[in-house]
């Protein structure tokens, strides 16, 4: 959690262990000025009000999500499609038939000098820009992300379509005018999928109007 993005009157989610089915809406009233380590782990007390406090008991426990940032309409990809390389930001661009193989291997001609990270594949390696059967790398800017979506600012548009490594499977995913919302949050809509952990192959993209920003999850307890 980054605290220095919460802030007096961001809004807030609060679901209770003990009431099931339920959630509540709040807005942060007070942030701690200085944290309290323990561990070597730095935690910041937050005061959270409820407009409704309905079978709510002191001393329950609850998740809060808070909204710290908010985009209409974003176009997002998953998270899977992102490679990271030397600093920048790539996708790879369906161009023809083209598709990631389930092991995630690259040909020699794809690959650079020095090595990057992948959300897609951990081992990638990457030129600066290559078009090959594995699409062609274009790069990206980014945005707000959530757990499984990343806005793209800069580089792709909506309905083009990126290539996503799968676990056992290849797959490709349209870049998507989807409501977002951000880390700890859930995003609306998105792409199509039949299977968990899957995205559909080949989902249109169509804007989806609000989108739910950028929120951080933390642990809470009530008090008297």
């Amino acid at each position: 959690l980054d605290i220095n993005k919460v802030s007096k009157g961001q809004k807030a989610q609060i679901k209770f262990d003990a009431i099931d089915g339920k959630t509540y809406e709040g807005s942060i009233e007070t942030v701690a000025p200085v944290g309290v380590t323990n561990n070597n782990v730095t935690t910041y007390d937050v005061v959270t009000s409820i407009s409704n406090t309905s079978g709510i008991k002191p001393g329950m426990n609850a998740n809060v999500t808070i909204q710290i940032s908010s985009k209409k309409n974003a176009l997002v990809i998953p998270a899977e499609a992102l490679i990271e390389s030397n600093g920048k930001k790539y996708v790879r661009v369906e161009s023809g038939n083209s598709a990631l193989d389930s092991t995630g291997s690259n040909p020699a001609s794809d690959s650079p000098s020095q090595g990057g990270s992948s959300k897609a594949n951990t081992s990638a390696n990457l030129p600066r820009q290559a078009t090959s059967d594995k699409g062609k790398l274009t790069e990206i800017k980014t945005g707000l992300e959530t757990e499984n979506y990343i806005e793209v600012t800069e580089g792709l548009t909506e309905g083009e379509k990126v290539l996503v490594q799968l676990p056992a499977a290849e797959s490709t995913n349209n870049a998507n005018r989807n409501n977002f919302s951000g880390l700890g949050g859930n995003v609306r809509g998105g792409f199509g999928s039949n299977a968990p952990g899957s995205f559909g192959s080949g989902a249109n993209a169509n804007p989806s109007g609000n989108s739910s920003g950028t929120k951080s999850q933390t642990n809470s307890e009530t008090k008297n």
